[in-house]
């Protein structure tokens, strides 16, 4: 299937998210996707990570103890943060999305299928639990809802 009429049935949507399928206190047997670093945070093949302060300060990083670390380390502002993506493969860090996303049905089955539509991270590394679209889901879509973004938690 092709995505041109998804990406041009999107116009000026609202870009919000939501749907959980694994991760952050689910069953990992139960998910549709491979929960691995690289199912995430693909474009463009993004620099070695800042293992200095000097070096974080050099990207606008914040060099601080981030996760579950004790150590501290450097998240990195990604240059394309805030902009929309259908897939995690168009971000530098995450493609996330909001609680009340929209969801796009294109085939109206039983369930009915579609996508979501994120916004790329606002840095390279995100702590925490978030919604996201992983990344290879294009060639996947249309996808139901449960099947069409996860929960992920990066600690």
């Amino acid at each position: 299937m092709t995505l041109q009429p998804i990406r041009n049935a999107l116009g000026a949507a609202v870009l919000v998210g939501v749907a959980v399928v694994a991760g952050c206190g689910t069953d990992p047997g139960s998910s549709a996707f491979s929960v691995a670093p690289s199912n995430f945070g693909s474009k463009d093949d993004p620099p070695p990570r800042p293992e200095t302060k000097e070096q974080c300060d050099a990207c606008g990083g914040i060099w601080a103890v981030h996760g579950l670390l004790p150590s501290e380390s450097c998240i990195c502002p990604a240059k394309d943060a805030g902009e929309r993506c259908m897939d995690g493969r168009q971000c530098v860090g995450l493609c996330l999305v909001k609680e009340d996303a929209e969801f796009y049905v294109t085939e109206h089955s039983d369930p009915p299928r579609g996508f979501y539509v994120g916004t790329c991270s606002p840095y390279d590394v995100t702590f925490g639990c978030h919604r996201v679209i992983p990344s290879d889901i294009e060639e996947r879509l249309p996808l139901p809802p449960k099947e069409a973004s996860l929960e992920l938690c990066i600690d």
